[in-house]
């Protein structure tokens, strides 16, 4: 969440829903979305990262037990 009471009060007073955002304020609303874009997009990817590590790590777990037993040439 962020909170930006100054521009919510001025969006509030100046404009109605479905309007157009104000020129003077349009930066500031970009910016908000610009960080929330951002915030999506690290989360997506630190979940991708979770998942390449989980597959990897069950693939190490698979592999490994397999070996220890003498099926992929013994110990």
């Amino acid at each position: 969440m962020i909170e930006n009471p100054p521009l919510a009060r001025s969006l509030y007073r100046l404009v109605e829903p479905g309007q157009s955002i104000p020129f003077e304020l349009y930066a500031a609303v970009a910016g908000i979305l610009a960080f929330l874009y951002r915030q999506k997009v690290e989360e997506r990817m630190r979940r991708e990262k979770q998942t390449q590590m989980m597959q990897k790590n069950v693939g190490q777990r698979v592999t490994a037990p397999i070996s220890m037993y003498g099926f992929g040439g013994g110990i």
